[in-house]
């Protein structure tokens, strides 16, 4: 039997299976702190930094770099600890 000649019904998940909409809505609003902290402030950061603030932008970006090099290494720090 191949995809072809399945019927639809047994394609499609059974009403029980399926999450309430209550449900991906929480699941939705766990992604807004993500967005928030993680993509939104150093997309921000650079402009404030270099517009308002007159910061070159080779040192803004060395800084960011630094931040994501060291949270790299805590990561795998912590994560080595958590699991030990």
């Amino acid at each position: 039997m191949n995809a072809s000649t399945l019927h639809m019904a047994q394609l499609a998940p059974a009403a029980s299976d399926r999450l309430p909409m209550r449900q991906k809505v929480g699941f939705g609003l766990g992604a807004f702190l993500d967005m928030w902290g993680h993509w939104l402030y150093p997309s921000l950061a650079f402009h404030v930094f270099n517009i308002f603030l007159g910061v070159a932008p080779g040192l803004i970006s060395t800084v960011q770099m630094v931040k994501i090099f060291i949270d790299a290494g805590s990561d795998a720090v912590f994560g080595w600890i958590s699991d030990n």
